[in-house]
Formats: C-alpha cells, sequence, structure tokens
C-alpha cells in the first residue's frame, strides 16, 4: 500500500507531508472502515500533534481520491464517506434507512466478474459498486 502512495506522489511531483502521511496512515490503520471527515479529523486530532485544519484535511482527501488510494462515496444525503483502496472492484452497502455503509463480502469468481464489468471513468478511476440496500438492523 505504501508503494501505492510513494509512486503517486513522484507521479503527481508532490513533496513529503507529515499531515498527508498521517491521515494515510489513519486509512492504513483503519482498513475496510469508512471515515468521514469529522470521524477523520477526530483520529487525527488523537494521533497527530499538531493542528490540522478542516480544508488540509479535504485537500489530502482529494489527493487520495485523484491517486485511487482511497475512495468516496456519498449516501442518499450527500453525506461523504472516504475507505482506503485495497482491493479491485469492492462492493459496498448503504443502508437508505440509516444511512450506514458498509463493505459487502463477496466471492472471488464475483470479484473477477465485477473487474471485468465495472469499468473506470474519468472521474473515478478505481472500479466499485454500491448497493442501496436496507441493513438487518432496519430491515
Amino acid at each position: 500500500m505504501l508503494k501505492k502512495y510513494e509512486a503517486c506522489l513522484k507521479r503527481k511531483k508532490v513533496n513529503h507531508s507529515r499531515a498527508r502521511e498521517a491521515i494515510y496512515s489513519i486509512f492504513l490503520d483503519n482498513i475496510n472502515c469508512f471515515m468521514s471527515v469529522s470521524e477523520l479529523n477526530k483520529k487525527l486530532e488523537e494521533d497527530y500533534p499538531k493542528k490540522v485544519s478542516i480544508n488540509t484535511i479535504y485537500r489530502h482527501l482529494n489527493f487520495f481520491v485523484a491517486c485511487d488510494l482511497v475512495l468516496l462515496l456519498q449516501d442518499d444525503n450527500k453525506k461523504a464517506y472516504y475507505i482506503l483502496v485495497n482491493k479491485e472492484a469492492p462492493v459496498f452497502k448503504i443502508c437508505p434507512k440509516c444511512q450506514i455503509v458498509a463493505v459487502e463480502e463477496i466471492t472471488d469468481k464475483q470479484q473477477k466478474t465485477l473487474c471485468e464489468l465495472v469499468k473506470p471513468t474519468k472521474y473515478q478511476k478505481a472500479p466499485f459498486v454500491v448497493l442501496h440496500k436496507v441493513c438487518e438492523r432496519c430491515g
């Protein structure tokens, strides 16, 4: 995962930033966990000694999305959630009632089929699928 991060820094000709590294390390420590900007900010305040502005967090998140390091999902209320890209064509589910976002487990065969079907776009290079499905709690 760090190799992809380092390659993106070189490709985009971006200098190293301690805040950017701290944000990315939070994602590495929380694989398969969705985080909103407020949750990410809370974790940064706990782990990182300096204050990082919300604008800086958004700027670094946009960088991660552009480099396909992190995926951006929005629920029906346009609330943004971010998750580390750790496999091809992941499947996510959002409950339309409670807006909980989760990773949907799929088989390797389903994963392979999705990789063939779901193509990258100019806005989102890393393909993924979002299911709007009522969760067990709300069902």
